[in-house]
């Protein structure tokens, strides 16, 4: 059995890092939170965000651990382990919208979280929000990606023959419906607030761009196989795409004199909804870059912190379901203590000190400690993100 890519572990966790970081200071600026500042990521200085390495790599670890049982056990075991997989989400998925109304939102009853959530349809008609949430005709903001990500659970393990014996042709049907919702920008899915944020006829396309290849394990071949020179050329075109931003920022603003350039630094085709090419280019960019420069994975894993976002990356649906609450809820206590740049800083940690907790604990429960003698469980406790019981978050 060929080792696990800790790789993909890291930047899984680093995803949810991000995300962590651009939901908390996106909340606090909605509450307006005195001292609030942007803390700048890889959001603010590219086309990309932090959700597509979540789906992407979603896709890859998909890729890696579901077309085995395809091949060993048939679709019908691919198709069922996918989908008890989709139903422990949409699980998490509800008791995430209640813990969220319960800790979160109806203690303080903030007007601007619930607005911002969505919320509103949840307070007036709880019984009917509800049965439309699970349905998934009505969607909170935050949970947009677990609903799509259910679907894709649900129908990529019918590409599987392809992906085992004709890759290009699971690529061409993924493109090929990609691509009609760029000449149709209008082709998604409705929900009771308009149109899914995440079109998932868009974001497939992503998700399956990470199977194909991580059935294949190709960024493992790639990372052996690139060499200076290409990694001298994508940084370069990242450093473009970052000053071409910034520059966009700058004339916004009307900095510098530079006001009358802001049509010029327009950038076109970066829409999130329909993940269109420029932000996907941006993403595959980056993403093939960072990958290249980490270290291989027993090197990785030398390093305490890196340890930290594996682990997180390893549960990464559950921390980020978790974040979910705890940021809204972390954001909401700031506002009301009202205690300026310090507090907001020093809550934003505690708010990442938990999401890395709480993978630590998940991880721990996945791994039966109650039919494991105390002193294997010990062991297995401090053992590395590699050991064989983080093999069965993926």
């Amino acid at each position: 059995m060929r080792e696990r890519d800790l790789r993909i572990d890291f930047l899984r966790g680093m995803a949810i890092f991000i995300i962590a970081i651009n939901h908390y200071t996106g909340l606090a600026g909605e509450l307006d939170v005195v001292g609030a500042v942007r803390i700048y990521t890889t959001s603010h200085i590219g086309w990309s965000s932090a959700a597509e390495p979540l789906m992407f790599f979603s896709g890859y670890v998909f890729g890696i651990v579901y077309l085995g049982v395809y091949q060993k056990r048939g679709m019908g075991m691919a198709f069922l382990k996918a989908a008890h997989r989709a139903w422990q989400l949409y699980v998490i998925m509800l008791f995430t919208l209640l813990g969220l109304i319960a800790f979160a939102v109806y203690p303080f009853g903030r007007p601007e979280i619930v607005e911002f959530l969505r919320l509103g349809y949840v307070l007036d008609d709880p019984l009917m929000a509800l049965s439309r949430f699970v349905t998934m005709t009505y969607t909170v903001t935050f949970f947009t990606i677990l609903n799509v990500y259910i679907m894709f659970l649900l129908a990529a393990p019918w590409l599987l023959p392809f992906v085992e014996k004709r890759p290009w042709v699971a690529l061409a049907i993924s493109g090929g419906l990609w691509a009609a919702v760029q000449a149709f920008p209008g082709f998604n899915i409705t929900s009771l607030e308009g149109v899914y944020e995440f079109n998932p006829f868009a974001w497939q396309f992503i998700f399956i761009i990470g199977l194909v290849l991580g059935a294949g394990r190709y960024l493992e071949v790639l990372s052996e196989k690139i060499d200076w020179r290409g990694i001298f050329a994508l940084g370069a075109a990242l450093f473009a795409i970052s000053a071409w931003k910034a520059m966009k920022k700058v004339a916004d603003f009307g900095m510098f004199g530079m006001g009358d350039w802001a049509d010029f630094f327009a950038t076109p085709f970066a829409e999130f909804t329909n993940l269109e090419p420029l932000r996907l280019l941006h993403f595959l960019i980056l993403m093939t870059f960072v990958y290249a420069l980490l270290p291989a994975s027993r090197r990785l894993n030398e390093f305490w912190i890196a340890r930290q976002f594996m682990r997180c990356g390893q549960q990464s649906l559950e921390c980020y379901c978790l974040s979910i609450v705890t940021c809204v809820l972390l954001a909401t206590v700031v506002a009301e203590l009202n205690g300026g740049l310090l507090l907001y800083l020093v809550v934003c940690a505690v708010n990442l000190a938990i999401v890395f907790a709480a993978s630590h604990f998940v991880a721990w429960m996945k791994s039966s400690p109650w039919a494991t003698p105390k002193a294997a469980a010990q062991t297995g406790s401090a053992a590395s993100p590699s050991a064989p019981d983080a093999r069965r978050a993926a």
